[in-house]
């Protein structure tokens, strides 16, 4: 505390990396945040990208979903919860660029 993705009810976050064991490249990681009938994920798949050494992120998935919760019914314990929006996106990242930059060191006595 305090979180750095906030909520009304301070809901904690969790998250995953899936690493390839041998060069320890991260392929893909995952961030997933249910809060309050708020729910969203944001997934990203890294692989390599022509002329350049670091692995790069190639697509991204993100889901999010609002629930309303409904009372117990009289002849059942359990809640449910009725699906009022969902939202599905795709990122595709591609033509990767590099940039130069140089720099001058003024040094002043």
């Amino acid at each position: 505390m305090p979180r750095l993705i906030r909520t009304y009810d301070d809901a904690a976050a969790s998250g995953r990396f899936w690493i390839e064991p041998d060069s320890g490249r991260i392929v893909r990681s995952e961030l997933v945040i249910d809060s309050m009938g708020m729910f969203g994920s944001v997934t990203v798949t890294f692989g390599p990208a022509p002329k350049l050494i670091p692995w790069m992120p190639l697509e991204m998935q993100d889901l999010y979903r609002l629930r309303e919760r409904s009372a117990a019914s009289a002849a059942s314990r359990e809640t449910t919860s009725l699906l009022l929006m969902s939202v599905e996106g795709h990122a595709s990242y591609k033509n990767f660029r590099t940039f130069n930059v140089n720099t001058n060191e003024i040094i002043k006595k």
